[in-house]
C-alpha cells in the first residue's frame, strides 16, 4: 500500500503504462475502503463509532471517515492513514471516486488545457470554477475537496504548493488542521509571498461565497444558522449576511460571533471578497475608483479595503441602485465599527489603546463612541477617520444602534412616512425632540446627535445636500467668517437665511432655526460659550423646550461671557420676528393659529402679524398671548405684506383656471384692486383692543409647526 501511495504522489512523472494501472487500482480503492488495508485496519473502530449507518460501497465509507477526520476522539493512526491517502489522491482527479464520476463533463468542457498539462492540475481548475459551475453533481463532490483543503492546507495542493515556504517561515509551529495554518497565513498576509497570498485569496473567495466550505465555521455556527437563518441556501454569501445582521442576537454563540467578525474584517479589507459588491459595483468602481480597483484586481490582500472606502466616499455618485444597496451594508457596518476600515484601524490603533482600551469588548459600537467622545485628543490621522465615520453615521438612524433601539417607537409615532436615508429620520425625530410624547431614552440619544450636528455642516446631511450651492456662493462672497469657528457654515446659513435662493435650502435652514429656538445646544458653540453663565444663573433649569433661552434672556444683564451674551441676543432677535420659528409660539399658539390664522400663508411675519391682530379676541389663550407679546409685534404688523401678494394671486388663478375662464379679466382687476386696498389698511393700522379672554378647551398639539 505504501508503494501505491508513493506512485500516486508522482503521477505526473511515472510511465504511461504504470500510470494507467495505478489509476485503475486507485479508482477501485476509492470505491471500497476494504481495498485500502492500511486505512481499513487503522480506522476500523472509527467506522464503528462514526459510520455504523453508512452503507459500504461507492466510496461512501471513505467519505464518512473524511468527514470525521477532525473529531477529537479519532485515533491518531486512523488520522495519519487518512491524511496520507488524501494527499496521494490529490495528485490526480481520477483517483477521487465522486469527482471522477460527476465532473467528467466539466473537465471536458472547461479544463482541457489542464488535462494536457497533467491531470494533477485539473482539481485546481475545478476548484476555480466552483462558484460558477452549474453542474450540481460535480459541485457537491468538489465541496468535499474544498472543505478538506480549507481545514488542512496539506489537502489543498493548489494552495500548499505556493505557500510551503511561507508556512515554514511564519507557521512552522502551527499544527495543521482546524484551518489553523490558513489562519496563521492570513495573520501574516502583508508579509507572505504574492503567490501564496493570491492562493489564500482564492480560498477565501470560495468561503465568502459559500459558508459550508468551512467545516470549522459550520460547526461553530450550526445552532445560530438553524435558529436565525433557517432554510437559507448557503450560496452567494446569503448565510454570512444573515449571521452578520444577527451578531447581537441572543441566539448568536460566542464562537460563531468570533468567526463572523473575522470574516467581516476580511471582506471589508478586499473588494473581491464580496460577491454582491463584485457583481453590482464593479462598473461604478471602474468609473469612480479605477486606480484602487486595479490594485484590488491582484487579489492578494494588498488593497487595504481601498475600493470600498473609495465607493463610500463617492456614494452620492454611484449610479447603480443595486450597488447602492450592497454598499449600504458596508456603510452601516463601518459606521458602527470603524475598525472594519483597515486604514482606520491602523491609524487609530494607538489612540484606542490610549483612550479606549476599556471600551473594547463592551458591546456594539463602544470603541466608536469612545473615540468620538475623545475626538480633540486623537492623532490627526485618526481624527480624520473618526470624523468621516460621524459624517457617515449621520445619514441613517440604522447606522446608530443605540438610537435605533431607543427611538424605535418615537420613529413610528412621529415619522412613519419619512423616507429613510440622508438623515431624514433623525432630522424628523430632532424636530419632535421636545414634544411631550417623546420617550426619555430617545430624547437622550437625540441630545447627543444634536450636539454633533451643531459642530459641522458635514454632520447635517439634509442641510448639506440642500444648501451646498448657497454655502459656496456665500463663501465666494466672504460672507461666512472664519472657518476655525465651530459650525461656521451653519452660522453662515442661519445668519443669511433671507439671502438663500434654493427653496429646499430655505426649508432646511428654517428647521435648523426652529431647533435652535427650542434648544440652545443646537446652536453651534452656544452650549460651550454659555456653560459658566448657565451654571451660575440657571443651575436648576432643564435644557430643551426653550427653557434655558428664557432663563438667560431674563437674566441677560448678568451674563459675563460676551460671546454667550451675543448669542442670546441673536437667537432672541430671530424668535421675535417669526412665529413659525419661535418655539414658545409654536408650542403655545397651536389652537390660535388654527382658529384665527388658518388660511394665512407663512413667511414675511404674516402669522405673527395675524396673531397680533387677534390678541384680544375671544378664545385667545393666555399662554399664547404671553408668548406673542414677547415678539416684535409692531415691526411684524408693519412688515407683513397683504395676505396674498400679486404673484401668489396669479398662482391661485392658474390652479383655478376653469373658474377664471368663466369670469375673465373682470375678476382679476377687481380682486387685485381689493387686495391692494385691504393690504394698505392691514399694513398701517395696529389694532389695540383690550378684551377679557373667554374660556375654551385647549388642544395640546402632538407636534409643533414645521
Amino acid at each position: 500500500e505504501n508503494v501505491h501511495l508513493c506512485l500516486r504522489k508522482h503521477m505526473d512523472t511515472i510511465q504511461i503504462g504504470c500510470k494507467e494501472e495505478e489509476l485503475l487500482q486507485g479508482t477501485l480503492e476509492a470505491m471500497d475502503v476494504t481495498l485500502k488495508p492500511k486505512v481499513f485496519h487503522a480506522c476500523k473502530k472509527a467506522m464503528g463509532a462514526f459510520c455504523q449507518d453508512t452503507t459500504p460501497g461507492a466510496g461512501k465509507m471513505l467519505q464518512c471517515l473524511h468527514e470525521h477526520m477532525s473529531e477529537a476522539n479519532l485515533n491518531t493512526k486512523c488520522k495519519l492513514s487518512l491524511a496520507a491517502d488524501l494527499q496521494a489522491s490529490n495528485h490526480d482527479w481520477r483517483l477521487k471516486y465522486g469527482i471522477s464520476e460527476m465532473c467528467k463533463l466539466e473537465v471536458e468542457s472547461h479544463c482541457k488545457q489542464e488535462m494536457a498539462q497533467g491531470a494533477g492540475t485539473v482539481l485546481a481548475c475545478l476548484k476555480r470554477r466552483y462558484t460558477t459551475t452549474g453542474n450540481t453533481g460535480c459541485k457537491k463532490e468538489m465541496l468535499r475537496y474544498v472543505q478538506q483543503g480549507v481545514e488542512n492546507i496539506k489537502f489543498a495542493p493548489d494552495v500548499f504548493a505556493h505557500c510551503v515556504q511561507d508556512v515554514q517561515k511564519f507557521c512552522a509551529d502551527v499544527e495543521p488542521g482546524q484551518s489553523r495554518v490558513h489562519d496563521c497565513l492570513l495573520k501574516h498576509r502583508s508579509e507572505i509571498s504574492q503567490e501564496c497570498a493570491a492562493a489564500e485569496f482564492a480560498n477565501q473567495q470560495i468561503i465568502t461565497h459559500e459558508i459550508s466550505a468551512s467545516t470549522i465555521v459550520m460547526q461553530k455556527c450550526a445552532l445560530p444558522v438553524k435558529k436565525l437563518c433557517p432554510n437559507m441556501l448557503p450560496v452567494g454569501g446569503k448565510v454570512w449576511k444573515c449571521l452578520e445582521d444577527n451578531l447581537s442576537h441572543e441566539d448568536m454563540s460566542s464562537g460563531c460571533k468570533e468567526e463572523v467578525e473575522k470574516h467581516m474584517a476580511r471582506k471589508h479589507g478586499e473588494f473581491y471578497l464580496n460577491p454582491g459588491l463584485t457583481k453590482y459595483c464593479e462598473k461604478d468602481a471602474r468609473a469612480l475608483c479605477a486606480d484602487k480597483l486595479a490594485a484590488a484586481s491582484f487579489k492578494d490582500f494588498s488593497s487595504e479595503g481601498s475600493v470600498i472606502t473609495c465607493l463610500i466616499a463617492n456614494r452620492e455618485k454611484v449610479k447603480s441602485t443595486d450597488c447602492k444597496r450592497s454598499l449600504w451594508r458596508k456603510e452601516q457596518q463601518r459606521a458602527v465599527n470603524g475598525s472594519l476600515d483597515p486604514v482606520a484601524k491602523n491609524q487609530c490603533a494607538k489612540d484606542v489603546m490610549t483612550y479606549c482600551s476599556e471600551a473594547r469588548g463592551k458591546g456594539k459600537g463602544s470603541v466608536q463612541k469612545c473615540l468620538r467622545s475623545n475626538l480633540e485628543k486623537l492623532s490627526e490621522a485618526c481624527k480624520l477617520k473618526v470624523k468621516a465615520g460621524v459624517e457617515l453615521a449621520s445619514e441613517d438612524i440604522r447606522f446608530k444602534p443605540s438610537m435605533l433601539e431607543a427611538c424605535a417607537l418615537p420613529e413610528k409615532r412621529f415619522c412613519p412616512d419619512v423616507k429613510k436615508g440622508n438623515g431624514r429620520i433623525i432630522t424628523c425625530l430632532l424636530d419632535h425632540m421636545h414634544d411631550s410624547e417623546m420617550d426619555p431614552a430617545c430624547k437622550t440619544e437625540l441630545a447627543k446627535e444634536q450636539g454633533w450636528r451643531a459642530k459641522s455642516l458635514d454632520y447635517n446631511p439634509t442641510l448639506k445636500i440642500a444648501c451646498m450651492r448657497d454655502v459656496e456662493s456665500f463663501m465666494e462672497k466672504n460672507m461666512c467668517g472664519s472657518s476655525e469657528v465651530m459650525g461656521w457654515r451653519i452660522n453662515c446659513l442661519t445668519r443669511h437665511s433671507k439671502e438663500i435662493t434654493a427653496q429646499e435650502c430655505k426649508h432646511a435652514v428654517k428647521g435648523v432655526l426652529q431647533r435652535q429656538s427650542a434648544d440652545l445646544r443646537a446652536k453651534p458653540g452656544m452650549e460651550a460659550a454659555c456653560a459658566s453663565d448657565i451654571k451660575t444663573l440657571c443651575p436648576d433649569v432643564t435644557p430643551g423646550g426653550a427653557q434655558l433661552h428664557a432663563c438667560l434672556r431674563e437674566k441677560s444683564a448678568r451674563i459675563t461671557n460676551e460671546v454667550c451674551k451675543s448669542m442670546v441676543q441673536e437667537t432672541e432677535n430671530v424668535d421675535k420676528k417669526s412665529a413659525s420659528i419661535n418655539f414658545a409660539i409654536r408650542k403655545n399658539c397651536y389652537n390660535e393659529k388654527k382658529a384665527f390664522c388658518g388660511d394665512i400663508p407663512t413667511g414675511q411675519s404674516r402669522i405673527l402679524a395675524c396673531l397680533a391682530q387677534h390678541l384680544n379676541d375671544d378664545g385667545f389663550g393666555d399662554s399664547c398671548r404671553k408668548s406673542v407679546n414677547k415678539a416684535d409685534l409692531q415691526t411684524a404688523v408693519a412688515k407683513a405684506p397683504p395676505v396674498f401678494s400679486v404673484e401668489e394671486l396669479k398662482t391661485w388663478l392658474v390652479s383655478h383656471r376653469s373658474f377664471v375662464d368663466r369670469w375673465g379679466s373682470m375678476l382679476l382687476v377687481g380682486t387685485v384692486g381689493f387686495v391692494i386696498v385691504t393690504g394698505f389698511v392691514l399694513s398701517y393700522c395696529i389694532i389695540q383692543k383690550r378684551f377679557f379672554s373667554a374660556a375654551y378647551t385647549v388642544v395640546v398639539p402632538k407636534d409643533l409647526e414645521g
